[in-house]
């Protein structure tokens, strides 16, 4: 196991808190023999789908036999999830040996890095180290500031743009999307799946000033086939792939995967495969059969429609587990699937989770407070009401509820 003292150094680093800019991780890489520059890397931005697009391309990637590195945050269980080669999560005992070494750097240069900082420069390193094929980036927050924006990337990816993160992003889509598309570099092709068109012409024209070859995914012939609780077959482009992944929404990042591949010169038949075998954690996740338990990491108000939209098609009624982060906007997203609802248990993450006590006055059915998840589950799964378990609202919720089924 990695060292509790070591893990917490670097989440005390959160002390910092988040400082947008690229002048301390630039620091960082240099001090570390700059091991960015030898990744050929996927950049992946978005509002939703970064995570789940990301650990497509990766899987595809996979199948074709190369080794690939994947760098992904926040993390459900473990830290060591957000850094692995061909699904394969950093050993403790060389996590161990990169946070020191990193720890040494920082200090002897008195540098004061993020979490998140500190977190690429040691995925960036890893994967420099072992040299991975490709390295498959996900943007932590925005794009233009982010620590992960030093790379120069052989295919930007922008999912789609919404409202997330407006503190630091700004609270109008323009302004969220003149920080994403931030991540478009000069001759480096852009895919993206965007359906706003002022988002799309913000896309094209930075596309444009970067003699970046811009792609959009709904410009192609895009049907759906199939879309249950099962599975999901579709076409893209005449050709009909299937997708283990549930919510039409995955549809359209595995799409994005699809072209992303396509460019870099996979075949289609490799590609059919690496689809069939990509699974993201928590995302629409059956974790339980009976009775029915689907964790799902809808922590905006994007991630809530998409979710809505799978229960309208599968599911008459609900019994919702509900914990949401710490940010007031985000009590818009309850009325979005209260109709759902026929009972409710507000629970609460141990990090960042808002008190349920905040949550209650806006749900009028028939609820109840369990801040502990684990123990919501368990009230749930012993009433025997025959209607499925949808737990969501947080990342650090689900992480929590995904402990029980691990």
């Amino acid at each position: 196991m990695v060292d509790k003292k070591l893990l917490n150094y670097m989440y005390n680093l959160e002390r910092f808190g988040i400082k947008p800019g690229l002048k301390t991780i630039s620091k960082l890489m240099n001090l570390l023999g700059n091991p960015e520059k030898k990744l050929k890397a996927i950049h992946v931005a978005g509002t939703n789908g970064k995570g789940s697009t990301s650990s497509m391309i990766a899987t595809i990637l996979q199948e074709s036999n190369y080794k690939v590195g994947l760098y992904t945050s926040p993390h459900l269980i473990r830290f060591n999830e957000r850094i692995t080669i061909n699904k394969q999560e950093i050993k403790d005992d060389e996590l161990t040996k990169l946070i020191l070494k990193i720890k040494e750097l920082i200090e002897k240069n008195k540098l004061n890095p993020t979490f998140f900082e500190f977190t690429t420069a040691l995925a960036f390193i890893y994967f420099a180290n072992k040299k991975v094929d490709y390295a498959v980036i996900e943007v932590g927050m925005g794009g233009l500031l982010d620590a992960t924006n030093i790379i120069n990337p052989i295919i930007s990816v922008i999912t789609n743009i919404d409202f997330d993160h407006m503190k630091y992003l700004g609270n109008t889509l323009k302004k969220i999307a003149s920080n994403k598309i931030g991540i478009i570099k000069k001759d480096v092709p852009l895919v993206t799946s965007e359906r706003n068109d002022l988002i799309k012409e913000q896309i094209r024209e930075k596309c444009l000033k970067e003699n970046a070859l811009y792609y959009n995914i709904n410009d192609y012939k895009i049907t759906i086939i199939q879309s249950n609780i099962n599975q999901q077959i579709f076409s893209f482009e005449k050709t009909i792939y299937k997708l283990n992944m549930l919510g039409e929404y995955q549809i359209y990042n595995a799409c994005l995967a699809i072209k992303v591949c396509l460019l870099i010169g996979l075949s289609t038949p490799i590609i059919k495969k690496g689809l069939e075998k990509s699974f993201w954690s928590g995302r629409m996740e059956i974790v339980n059969k009976k009775p029915f338990i689907m964790l799902e990491c809808a922590h905006n108000i994007a991630g809530i429609r998409n979710l809505k939209q799978f229960l309208n098609r599968n599911f008459h009624e609900i019994y919702l587990i509900l914990g949401i982060s710490n940010d007031e906007h985000k009590l818009s997203m309850i009325k979005e699937l209260l109709p759902f609802a026929k009972k409710v248990i507000i629970s609460k993450a141990h990090y960042k989770g808002m008190n349920p006590k905040k949550i209650a006055p806006l749900i009028k059915t028939n609820y109840q407070i369990i801040p502990d998840v684990k123990i919501a589950i368990k009230k749930a799964m012993n009433e025997h009401l025959d209607i499925p378990i949808i737990v969501t609202g947080s990342i650090y919720l689900v992480g929590e509820a995904k402990e029980l089924f691990s």
